[in-house]
């Protein structure tokens, strides 16, 4: 610990290293002084061959404290070109220390949601997702300064977490009564597959939760902006709409869907007709919605989403 060194405190590091960057060649010439106090305040030698991350988020990642650079020294050193022993904490970087915390056997899934409880004391709880979506936002934020960026976009920006369940999400279990849910998390691959059901207003939002099918969960808290907006459906983009229904289209055949709901649906889709089409195969895209199971019965007469879209 750095209170057993020679410098008894880090405040005496703080000055050492003040002190030494008086020296223009200071970034140069980091590599082997002994001034690296880590986040779990042992003091080491700054080593290029094993770079310390230069971020404030190692508490997402308390295993691997001894990767990161003590918060009290954070402000005094920046990562430059040069300095190959103090490096950005970017995604990669992330990802390699994330099974430390969270064990990749049961939370890199690629495929599967992992039951997860927000209110858990131990991480994954809801304060730690969202810092990890906080942490995310932070770093990928330079990407995207112009414009949110598209879906695809996203899931490039986050390659690296692609198989980790950080999504947290309300399910339903289609064997049970519709009213019961439970709170699981979603690889990041399939956050396409998960409704931000808080985005959309008056019925169709009712018709949608009518269909309890995945949702983001509505008690996490993210910044309006965030890159998990992106990746989530939302009422910006119709199209990943219809596909999200099309996904789950075996387990709405179990819903009971009122008339009123289906209409509501038909309706913001046959709104949003246009901007669903474009840069799409149309064909594709009207056996897709032939393949959702919902009907309207008029006159006694059921109608495919296809035959209404006609009217």
């Amino acid at each position: 610990m750095v209170n057993e060194t020679v410098f008894q405190n880090i405040v005496n590091v703080k000055k050492c290293i003040k002190y030494c960057q008086g020296s223009d060649t200071f970034n140069d010439e980091l590599e082997d002084l002994p001034l690296c106090v880590t986040a779990d305040g042992i003091l080491r030698a700054f080593k290029h061959e094993r770079p310390i991350y230069w971020s404030r988020y190692n508490s997402m990642v308390p295993e691997s404290n001894h990767r990161f650079i003590h918060n009290d020294l954070y402000p005094l050193l920046t990562p430059s070109v040069s300095m190959h022993c103090l490096v950005c904490f970017d995604l990669q970087a992330f990802a390699s220390v994330l099974p430390n915390t969270l064990a990749a056997s049961k939370y890199k899934t690629q495929e599967t949601v992992v039951p997860w409880n927000a209110e858990n004391l131990n991480i994954p709880n809801k304060n730690w997702l969202e810092n990890v979506w906080t942490y995310i936002d932070s770093v990928t934020v330079p990407s995207h300064l112009t414009a949110p960026p598209k879906p695809d976009e996203s899931e490039k920006l986050l390659s690296p977490l692609l198989a980790w369940c950080l999504v947290p999400c309300r399910q339903s279990d289609s064997t049970k009564h519709e009213g019961h849910r439970f709170d699981v998390l979603f690889p990041v691959c399939k956050a396409k597959f998960v409704l931000d059901l808080q985005s959309f207003k008056g019925p169709i939002e009712t018709a949608l939760e009518r269909l309890a099918l995945p949702c983001l969960d509505e008690n996490f808290i993210s910044q309006p902006k965030s890159l998990l907006h992106t990746l989530v459906v939302s009422v910006e983009n119709p199209q990943a709409l219809l596909c999200y229904l099309h996904e789950y289209k075996n387990i709405i055949k179990t819903r009971t869907i009122r008339s009123k709901d289906c209409l509501a649906i038909l309706e913001f889709i046959a709104q949003n007709l246009e901007e669903i089409l474009e840069g799409t195969n149309e064909d594709d895209l009207l056996n897709m919605i032939k393949e959702v199971p919902l009907h309207v019965t008029i006159s006694g007469q059921k109608l495919t989403w296809i035959q209404l879209l006609k009217f």
